[in-house]
């Protein structure tokens, strides 16, 4: 990366955006099916079954989250599917296109999410399967494990002061703050 990114935007997903959604979430998938010996329209098959059937779980267990596209650049980047709670935020979805991976919009985005969990005394989490190699992101950026579920787990950064802790130190200095994120509240 050479100099620093613009910040990533956020728009609400619409019915234009499919073809994108399908390829990002087929890319990642790429992890997992790269250990798989089916041919292309084994693969194609699944990951078109997989990817409806992840649209109506969220959309049916998550009431109330807000899908968005995420710009950079004016250039659709990823999705981030966020549902605000009394008692949390969670991160329903966060994925980053391939070729924006690595320039800082998954960390800018965690980073403001952090923030308003932070400023209103919850805590943030999400659910990733164990092997996947974000998680080390996450870990990074100061998420602890909280619950393990069959192939995923449930990690959590809490805000500074909430009392609670799965160990002495919260990492709350790890993340950045983040720069001019607007999140949209509908």
């Amino acid at each position: 990366m050479t100099g620093a990114a613009a910040s990533p935007q956020l728009r609400p997903e619409t019915p234009e955006d499919e073809p994108f959604l399908w390829r990002l979430y087929a890319t990642s998938r790429d992890w997992e099916l790269a250990h798989v010996t089916w041919d292309a329209a084994q693969k194609s098959a699944f990951l078109n079954s997989q990817f409806e059937l992840q649209r109506v779980h969220y959309r049916r267990y998550y009431a109330g989250a807000l899908f968005d596209l995420i710009l950079q650049a004016g250039e659709q980047a990823g999705r981030l599917c966020v549902l605000r709670q009394p008692h949390d935020i969670r991160i329903i979805d966060l994925a980053v296109a391939p070729e924006f991976r690595g320039q800082g919009i998954g960390t800018a985005l965690l980073g403001a999410l952090a923030d308003e969990a932070g400023q209103t005394r919850r805590p943030l989490s999400l659910h990733v399967e164990t092997h996947n190699p974000a998680r080390r992101l996450y870990e990074r950026l100061g998420f602890e494990l909280a619950e393990e579920k069959g192939p995923f787990v449930l990690l959590e950064r809490l805000w500074k002061g909430s009392g609670k802790t799965r160990d002495s130190e919260l990492r709350d200095g790890k993340m950045p703050v983040s720069a001019m994120i607007q999140f949209n509240t509908r």
